[in-house]
């Protein structure tokens, strides 16, 4: 063989050996990239959540392996729990917070999105001031415990939780439950305070009566918590019971704050002319219904001074009749002469009617007979005692 043939056959030689070798390396890099295929994520769901909540990443490029998909929540690992090819699924790390979902599959990094971690909080409570039995929505995160349901207070009194969820909370306000304090919840071991509430309840007003020459201009002044601060938002009722399609006369608002109100009885009342003892009502802008007061009498009175017209005895007991002879207040006395009579013997039967008698011990001969009802004194005939 020539020269001139030898260097043909190597140069034949040559370029089949590079053919293979590209052949060879065209191979390769196609079988490399179908085994690492590019990663990409579509979407993720849900982007904020508490704790141990499952995540579920969509795209593709995931590994079957478990161990080749690092997902980290703001630079902390978290735990895989599922993988295909087009779906990964982790918990959210207990000791992660707020930020980036990041994404390393095969040496490919992909940042994912934001992820808000839901510590418990409260964002908004409505309404903040309710009458006992209504319903109060609390917004905010971390309600849904994991091993036991949130507890809910108002004002440090337990409220029943009629339905929630990690976002939502419906509680009933408490029956027990008075004033003005905080909304606060508690789930396992946290606990979070929110905004104050105010229960819608009127504790008690006084005076609790007024004479009938004194009646018009007479100051009642009512307490509690949760009233309209305004002098508009705010209706004093005297009612002839607690519905209002009985009759009901509106005494004029002079003023208000979120726990008292001072109202002022007119001139001719009409309820006056069916009953002396209308029930207290009030009503405040934004609330629904009614309140009466909540502990004691929940009426006002209206009574005459005091008077005797007669008295007289039965054997050793005593009789007293009159007008308005009994007190609303402070227990009504009566006196003969000097002499106070024990209240263990003295039963005011009615406004018109006083039964008493004297003890065993008493030594004296009678006097004049006076009768202390409601801060005024009635004075009757002399009794003469044998």
């Amino acid at each position: 063989m020539n020269n001139m043939s030898r260097k043909i056959s190597c140069r034949v030689l040559i370029g089949a050996v590079v053919s293979v070798i590209l052949i060879s390396a065209g191979c390769r890099k196609n079988n490399d990239e179908d085994q690492n295929p590019v990663l990409h994520v579509t979407a993720f769901s849900p982007n904020s959540g508490k704790a141990r909540t499952l995540v579920t990443i969509k795209g593709n490029g995931f590994n079957n392996d478990y161990n080749k998909n690092e997902v980290t929540f703001n630079g902390v690992q978290a735990e895989v729990v599922s993988v295909t090819g087009d779906e990964l699924v982790v918990w959210a790390p207990d000791d992660g917070s707020t930020g980036i979902i990041r994404l390393n599959v095969s040496g490919q990094a992909l940042d994912v999105g934001t992820f808000t971690y839901q510590d418990l909080s409260i964002a908004s409570v409505s309404p903040l001031r309710a009458a006992v039995g209504g319903t109060i929505m609390i917004k905010g995160y971390g309600f849904g415990g994991t091993t036991a349901p949130p507890v809910v207070t108002l004002n440090d009194t337990l409220a029943p939780i009629l339905n929630f969820s990690d976002t939502l909370l419906q509680v009933q306000v408490p029956f027990t439950g008075t004033g003005t304090g905080p909304v606060k919840i508690k789930v396992g071991n946290s606990e979070v305070s929110g905004p104050n509430f105010s229960y819608f309840k009127l504790q008690d007003f006084f005076p609790k009566f007024a004479f009938t020459d004194e009646l018009t201009g007479t100051r009642i002044t009512l307490v509690g918590s949760g009233f309209g601060p305004t002098l508009t938002g705010n209706r004093v009722i005297f009612a002839l019971g607690n519905v209002l399609d009985w009759g009901y006369d509106t005494l004029p608002v002079v003023k208000a704050t979120a726990d008292t109100i001072v109202a002022v009885i007119p001139e001719g009342l009409e309820v006056f002319n069916m009953t002396t003892s209308p029930m207290v009502l009030l009503q405040t802008a934004g609330i629904d219904g009614v309140v009466s007061p909540s502990s004691g009498n929940r009426q006002f009175s209206i009574t005459s001074p005091p008077a005797i017209t007669e008295v007289a005895h039965y054997g050793t007991n005593y009789f007293i009749f009159g007008e308005g002879l009994n007190s609303f207040e402070e227990k009504t006395k009566v006196f003969v002469g000097d002499y106070e009579v024990p209240d263990y013997y003295i039963s005011v039967v009615a406004e018109m009617f006083i039964q008493f008698s004297l003890p065993l011990d008493y030594t004296g001969t009678g006097g004049i007979v006076k009768v202390v009802a409601n801060g005024r004194t009635a004075v009757g005939p002399e009794l003469v005692v044998e």
